[in-house]
């Protein structure tokens, strides 16, 4: 999440806003570089967008793990009557991206053997014939 002086972007994964934030720091002339962030987060520079890091609200991730990904709710009370931004995506373009990256095959959201029970036709028992898996491969070729 990044706040500026009059508006907060909410960064929402994979929909861009990873270009977002490096274009916003960019503009505002904010160098990407550890020390900044370091003189940054001991208050002796003030950048004009304040980078937020937030604890993972989902998933089975250790408290102490932090990331960019914020919600509504995580805005701090007093930059809530600021515009709101975020960017929009595609929703199949979103999913198919998600799909391709494939983060999720490492950190599924339950145990792999019970979704199996409940779906069989979750993404790890697809046959290379299947509709969603054909739509997958199309995608990936003009992408």
């Amino acid at each position: 999440m990044l706040i500026a002086d009059s508006f907060v972007v909410i960064n929402y994964p994979k929909t861009g806003t990873s270009f977002l934030r490096k274009a916003l720091k960019d503009i505002h002339g904010i160098p990407d570089t550890r020390m900044y962030r370091l003189l940054s987060r001991m208050g002796i520079v003030r950048p004009s967008i304040e980078e937020m890091l937030f604890p993972k609200l989902y998933g089975d991730y250790p408290r102490s793990y932090r990331d960019q990904h914020g919600v509504y709710r995580q805005i701090p009370p007093q930059h809530r009557d600021k515009e709101i931004v975020s960017i929009v995506r595609n929703p199949l373009d979103k999913y198919l991206s998600s799909y391709v990256f494939g983060w999720w095959k490492g950190h599924p959201p339950f145990q792999r053997k019970r979704s199996r029970n409940y779906t069989p036709t979750s993404p790890t028992s697809l046959s290379r014939n299947s509709t969603i898996s054909s739509t997958m491969r199309k995608w990936t070729r003009t992408n």
